[in-house]
């Protein structure tokens, strides 16, 4: 294979950082490469210096994989992980390029193949340049960050096209190749568009399936029965946090999800199919719609459970930032849920007064079922609905709730009468989810289109922080109005509902609230908004393993200088030492199956020819020749007249007494040895 180019190298570890955000190791990675390219340092590391640093590598892989595993808990540390081998394997890398030798024994870096040099196996062994792998192994990290923008294939179309313009066929015309180049990257985005919309079909058809067949367990809500959210009543645990813009201090609704169609006490969202959100100008930015009128915002810091989530957003959200995750889908109802994220988020929505994030009204959103039509023209009648213009009918509707009905979670349902039916003309009391159904049915009925809205209700604030908690007993359902060309919320439930609810909460609350808050608190610091802040938790530990690494490998050895290569046309001038005596001797002792192979250091060669020798004595004088050959070739002072004369007398010496080349050697020549 031939050299890589210049700067390509540091390029891909550029492009890597540029894609997951890992500006703080790219750029120091990529300028200790360039190092290796400009300064004449070199140092001499053996086989079992390159495993060293390989196992160290290893160590690191280890390392990542349990933090990721021990503070993410998710399926996708994988995509996590492999985003981060570049940073664990650049110390071989680096050891690499800073070394005398161009390439790597195959064993260093291979357990399997050191395990099978110790049980004595003669195979012949390669040597690997690790540049090319590494570059490839950028690019791989990189694709793994998923932007989705078009960054990413541009990034990549440069970076193979500078990698393949050296190795091109000679004579070949330069805009032939780089016309047939531009044709191959377009068909293969074509194609990576194709795979990715087929891979999202079979996904949501299996999901389909698999949920026809177990509703119970539906993750993303397509289906509420009335008393759901009731079973949620009892529970006090804060389930989320939200920070209001400052001069917003609620209530305010944040919802998961809306429903369409009513029957026999459940609410159905059909058709509930899903479609991708595109992401806007960052991998954190998702745009839902276009923006509304006096825009607001509120930050929401919520955990996800699990590896796909709802998210909890205001009517009238046209925009989610600083949210990390891999995917984001919307259905037509509002309900929007989110794919392979952190533990702990800690998002911006932005929202408006028109809605961009549901569909308009259908005719379902009109509909009222026939079981149901009858009581539900009774009490619109006696609520006076009719009539009114449209504006005026939530108003209408939320006082004669309030005046009329109450609120209460100890139910007193007859056996055999609709639920709805006994909450409308008997009981006249229920909590949330019975005054949201009958607002939707009346709304409906009044001709105002109508949807069933279910989320949760903010307005508790906390005593350890400047939020707002959120809790299971804050379930909440309400009415979707379509007034004046947008969707508003219909809060029909009366409005001491929150209160009652405080007072069943236990005298330990308060306690429990600090245990939260706490528990809040480490997760915030376990799971901050960058990945730059994972780097930085890693990145001291890092250093000091590295630094006794460094310490371990370049005390024992000397530093030697290296000439870099130059450039010009001109073939370069002969290195000093090249006349050293000690070349004859290497001649010498070569033979058929004992040559000294490329970047084998000579010391670690001549323990191999020591070893098996019969007369040990023949090499032992050549080990304090080898001090004065490496300063003779290496070191920009040489040797003193004196030390040169009595360096070729002691070589000349070793020549005269040798009895000539492959006696006395073994028959059959065992593997080498690591030094």
């Amino acid at each position: 294979m031939k050299r890589m180019p210049p700067f390509l190298l540091s390029a891909g570890l550029i492009f890597w950082g540029w894609q997951t955000g890992l500006w703080a190791a790219a750029l120091p990675m990529a300028l200790m490469l360039e190092g290796a390219r400009r300064l004449p340092l070199r140092w001499e590391f053996s086989s079992s210096d390159f495993s060293r640093v390989s196992d160290l590598c290893a160590l690191l892989v280890v390392a990542v994989i349990l933090y990721l595993y021990s503070s993410r808990r998710s399926l996708y540390i994988i995509f996590e992980l492999i985003q981060w081998l570049p940073v664990a394997f650049f110390p071989l890398l680096l050891v690499q390029n800073y070394s005398t030798a161009e390439k790597i024994d195959v064993r260093a870096i291979s357990l399997f193949f050191r395990r099978q040099q110790k049980k004595g196996n003669r195979t012949t062994f390669s040597e690997v340049n690790l540049n090319h792998p590494y570059l490839a192994l950028c690019i791989l990290a990189a694709s793994f960050a998923n932007l989705r923008e078009p960054g990413f294939y541009i990034g990549l179309m440069i970076l193979v096209a500078w990698a393949l313009w050296p190795i091109r066929r000679k004579g070949s015309s330069p805009v032939l190749w780089s016309f047939l180049l531009v044709v191959a990257f377009h068909g293969g985005y074509a194609g990576h568009l194709g795979l990715h919309r087929l891979q999202e079909i079979v996904e949501r058809k299996g999901m389909e399936w698999f949920f026809d067949l177990k509703r119970e367990v539906d993750p993303y809500r397509s289906i509420t029965a009335l008393g759901h959210i009731g079973a949620l009543k009892p529970s006090n645990r804060i389930l989320f946090r939200v920070v209001p813009e400052p001069g917003s201090a609620g209530p305010f609704l944040l919802r998961e999800a809306s429903y369409n169609h009513y029957r026999n006490t459940r609410w159905y969202a059909h058709p509930a199919d899903f479609s991708p959100v595109p992401s806007g100008d960052t991998s954190r930015s998702w745009r839902l719609g276009t923006p509304g009128p006096e825009p607001r915002s509120l930050r929401v810091l919520a955990p996800l459970s699990g590896d796909r989530a709802m998210l909890k957003l205001p009517t009238g959200a046209f925009q989610v930032d600083h949210l990390p995750v891999l995917e984001m889908d919307r259905n037509p109802y509002g309900a929007v849920r989110v794919e392979g994220g952190p533990g702990l988020t800690d998002y911006t929505v932005r929202f408006g007064a028109a809605t961009p994030l549901d569909s308009r009204p259908e005719a379902k959103d009109l509909s009222v079922p026939e079981t149901a039509s009858a009581v539900i023209a009774d009490i619109g009648r006696e609520a006076g609905l009719y009539g009114l213009p449209n504006p005026s009918v939530p108003d209408r509707l939320e006082a004669f709730f309030e005046e009329q009905f109450a609120y209460t979670l100890d139910l007193d349902v007859r056996r055999g009468e609709p639920p709805l039916s006994d909450f409308l003309k008997r009981s006249r009391a229920g909590h949330c989810e019975y005054f949201a159904t009958a607002a939707v049915l009346l709304l409906r009925s009044a001709g105002i289109p109508a949807r069933y809205a279910v989320g949760f209700s903010v307005h508790e604030e906390s005593p350890f922080g400047d939020w707002l908690v959120v809790r299971s007993r804050h379930a909440h359902a309400w009415a979707l109005a379509y007034i004046d060309g947008a969707w508003r919320d219909v809060d029909v439930t009366p409005s001491g509902w929150a209160g009652l609810e405080a007072e069943t909460a236990p005298f330990w609350q308060p306690l429990s609230d600090f245990f939260s808050w706490l528990r809040f608190r480490i997760a915030r610091w376990q799971w901050r908004e960058s990945r730059g802040d994972a780097f930085r938790r890693l990145l001291w530990p890092g250093i000091g393993v590295l630094l006794f690494m460094a310490m371990r490998l370049f005390r024992k050895k000397r530093l030697h200088r290296k000439p870099v290569p130059s450039a010009s046309v001109t073939a370069p001038p002969a290195p000093p030492g090249r006349d050293s005596p000690f070349y004859r001797i290497e001649e010498r002792l070569s033979s058929p199956g004992w040559t000294r192979t490329p970047g084998e250091p000579v010391r670690t060669w001549l323990n191999r020819l020591e070893r098996d020798l019969p007369d040990p004595g023949r090499i032992e004088p050549l080990f304090g020749l080898v001090s004065l050959h490496y300063r003779y070739r290496f070191d920009p002072r040489g040797l003193t007249p004196r030390e040169k004369a009595d360096f070729e007398a002691r070589a000349e010496q070793w020549l005269a007494s040798d009895p000539g080349p492959g006696v006395g050697f073994s028959e059959k020549p065992a593997a080498p040895l690591e030094n």
